[in-house]
Order: structure tokens, then C-alpha cells, then sequence
């Protein structure tokens, strides 16, 4: 199998699944869950590939991805949604739209889905994921900020930092963002961006043990 190029995507759906099983499975037992979210992984697999550079792999990540989307749908039928959301972002992607247009659609698509398997909970998540996708998406400024080395393109992050101390204090840590433009690898934003949504997640995961 071809791995994405895409570590970022990786990344951060692998922490927000965790969010979702943890935050889930801590409250209300629902491995339904585990169904929603196999189409996600089966379709980020093949999110660098075009229809060229499908082979037999792929057509078994496409089966399986088929597959386990209708019974998600059968199972809560809103699911299609963020399904669609990523869709429209592969779609966006290959047709050579902008970065932000395809970092848009697919992380509307993955917090969507974190607030839709949530809800199928039981659990209320709404203000939780409008200041999630809004935090996310400024990692897409943040990096702007680094390529074109200029801090401006970084104040966008100044949004959930401003929401975080009127509503999920966490999101405030979105202000480190600030600094990118003066790193001096890409790698070094990959690992900061993984620190901190870990440090998101662990939150989150620590709060949904005080629900218990």
C-alpha cells in the first residue's frame, strides 16, 4: 500500500478517532463507532492517489470502504455527510484546487464526523467541535506563515486563542502557532502540531473521565 504523503491527515484523524473511542466508550458503550470511522482510514489511504495509480490494494480499500459506509448509513444515515465532505475534498485535491479549499472541506468533514459519532453517543459536543475545526484549520495558516515567512498569515490562530478564554480554555494553546514563521524545518511544525493536539486530546480524554 501507497502511504499518504498526507502525515499531517494521518495524524490528526488518528487523534480525533481517539478522542471519539475514549471520550465514547468512557461514557456509553457504542462500538458502532469503530463502523463509522473504517471508511475514513480506508479513503485517507488512498487520498494521494489518482484513479491512474489504482491497483488491487486500492480496490480492496475501495470495497471495504463501500461496504462498511452502508452499514454506517443504515446505522445512522447522517453519517453520509462528512463522508461527502471528504469526497468533495480528494475531489478538490486532484483537480489542483487551493490548499485551503481541500484542508477545508476535509477537516469539516473530519470534525463533523467527531461530532456526529459523539452525538450518536448521547453526547453534546457542539461547541466543542466549532472551536475544534476552527483550532485545526489554523494549522493550515500557521504553515502559510512558515513558507512565506511571514507573520501575518499566522494571525488567524488568533481566533480560537480569543474563543478558548471565553469558552474550552485548551484551544488557547493555538497562540504557539504565532512562532512558525521563524522555525527553520517543516519538520519541526510537525511535531509541534502533534504535541499540541495531544495535548487536546489528552484534555479532553481527562474530562470525559470526570463525566464518568
Amino acid at each position: 500500500m501507497k502511504i499518504s504523503r498526507e502525515y499531517g491527515g494521518w495524524i490528526t484523524t488518528s487523534l480525533s478517532f481517539l478522542i471519539v473511542m475514549i471520550y465514547s466508550l468512557n461514557i456509553k458503550l457504542n462500538l458502532s463507532l469503530i463502523i463509522f470511522w473504517i471508511p475514513v482510514f480506508a479513503g485517507l489511504a488512498l487520498f494521494d492517489l489518482n484513479l491512474k495509480e489504482m491497483d488491487k490494494t486500492s480496490d480492496i480499500l475501495i470495497f471495504v470502504g463501500i461496504i462498511f459506509s452502508v452499514f454506517s448509513i443504515i446505522l445512522y444515515c447522517y453519517i453520509i455527510i462528512p463522508y461527502l465532505l471528504f469526497f468533495i475534498s480528494y475531489l478538490f485535491k486532484h483537480k489542483r484546487y487551493s490548499n485551503y479549499l481541500v484542508t477545508l472541506t476535509g477537516l469539516s468533514g473530519q470534525v463533523f464526523m467527531v461530532f456526529l459519532s459523539l452525538h450518536f453517543s448521547g453526547i453534546n459536543f457542539t461547541e466543542n467541535s466549532i472551536l475544534l475545526f476552527l483550532y485545526l484549520y489554523g494549522a493550515e495558516f500557521a504553515v502559510k506563515s512558515f513558507i512565506k515567512k511571514k507573520f501575518s498569515y499566522s494571525l488567524y490562530n488568533l481566533i480560537p486563542f480569543a474563543l478558548s478564554i471565553i469558552f474550552t480554555h485548551i484551544f488557547i494553546i493555538s497562540i504557539f502557532r504565532l512562532s512558525y514563521f521563524k522555525f527553520r524545518k517543516i519538520k519541526s511544525i510537525g511535531i509541534m502540531e502533534t504535541i499540541l493536539y495531544s495535548v487536546i486530546v489528552i484534555y479532553f480524554i481527562f474530562i470525559s473521565f470526570l463525566q464518568r
